[in-house]
């Protein structure tokens, strides 16, 4: 039971770094002051947000880049918690 623990938890963490390795590549990608302009946040609190994991984000030429997608779907949780 242990080995399938273990191998299900090394399974997922290949799949989560198969997809940095893509960043998002159908996604259009935005900076953090054009997610910051769609949360209508400050880009030092989107830039929290993705340090705590709270948007999935990815570096690209060493800027943090979100996709779309992630962005539209934190700000439906975030009304959901309202």
């Amino acid at each position: 039971m242990v080995c399938a623990s273990i191998k299900s938890s090394f399974l997922d963490r290949i799949e989560k770094l198969s997809l940095l390795e893509n960043p998002m590549a159908e996604e259009k990608l935005l900076s953090v002051t054009e997610a910051s302009a769609i949360l209508n946040k400050p880009e030092v609190t989107v830039k929290r947000y993705a340090r705590e994991s709270l948007i999935p984000c990815v570096k690209v030429d060493g800027n943090v880049m979100f996709s779309e997608a992630a962005v539209q779907k934190y700000m439906e949780i975030e009304k959901r918690l309202k």
